[in-house]
């Protein structure tokens, strides 16, 4: 399959080289699959949270792009369905405590239940890719953290044209007054 692909070297100057040579494999017709490999190997992919965030900003706006998603369409998709709910169930529920009225109370119980039912949802999803479930309490701090880091990623990207990881500087293209430099291997 690697020599098929033109093998690990083929890739050596893209940031996401893993990432790639997967694309690139797929793209050869063949198949891949994606799994927890929890139970066979254990490592630490970063040491620190600012290692954690520089890594997801190399990685996240490529990634999406690739992918087919916009950087609206995920913002958009993760405000609605998580952040703004749990927003909107604060407010009821202050609002609730302070007026006591019927129409926020039965507010607070549809975006109750609606973020109840999400996060069972997120749980199980994640359950069935070999991940605990128990943190899908989280997702409304996680969806908003997930739109700022994609926004960072996508500045990194688009704007600036350069990405940084492991004290190392990467240029991706010159970046464009309307930011708008990708190379073909991220579009």
């Amino acid at each position: 399959v690697l020599d098929a692909v033109g093998g690990i070297r083929s890739v050596r100057d893209q940031v996401l080289d893993d990432v790639e040579l997967a694309w690139r494999v797929t793209d050869a017709g063949f198949r891949m699959t994606f799994t927890s490999g929890r139970r066979l190997v254990r490592t630490r992919m970063y040491r620190s949270l600012g290692e954690c965030w520089r890594g997801w900003a190399k990685n996240l706006y490529p990634l999406c792009c690739r992918a087919g998603d916009s950087l609206m369409a995920i913002s958009g998709r993760t405000l609605t369905l998580d952040v703004l709910p749990a927003v909107a169930l604060l407010a009821l529920g202050t609002g609730f405590l302070l007026l006591g009225t019927p129409e926020t109370l039965m507010t607070a119980t549809v975006c109750t239940s609606w973020l109840a039912g999400r996060m069972l949802w997120i749980g199980h999803c994640w359950q069935s890719q070999g991940f605990p479930a128990r943190h899908a309490w989280s997702a409304p701090l996680t969806g908003l953290l997930l739109i700022t880091l994609l926004w960072y990623s996508f500045y990194r990207h688009m704007v600036l044209g350069k990405v940084e990881w492991k004290d190392r500087e990467y240029r991706l293209a010159e970046p464009s007054p309307q930011g708008s430099a990708l190379r073909r291997d991220f579009t």
